[in-house]
């Protein structure tokens, strides 16, 4: 299937923003998240990194 599409980026609230997931990536066998996941999102240079977080993996509050 697709590992890869075009999306857009909007705004959410109060200074957050939503990415679209298109559904050909949602759709893709290696897709590891579903809805209702808690992700960590993270910046490594130019790249945004959306991870999964385990069910077990303690949360991490960096607002503190």
């Amino acid at each position: 299937m697709s590992k890869q599409g075009k999306s857009t980026v909007t705004s959410f609230g109060q200074g957050g923003m939503n990415i679209h997931i298109p559904a050909d990536i949602r759709k893709d066998s290696q897709n590891p998240l579903n809805v209702g996941d808690k992700v960590m999102v993270s910046i490594e240079g130019q790249r945004l990194i959306v991870e999964r977080i385990s069910n077990t993996a303690p949360e991490i509050n960096t607002n503190e």
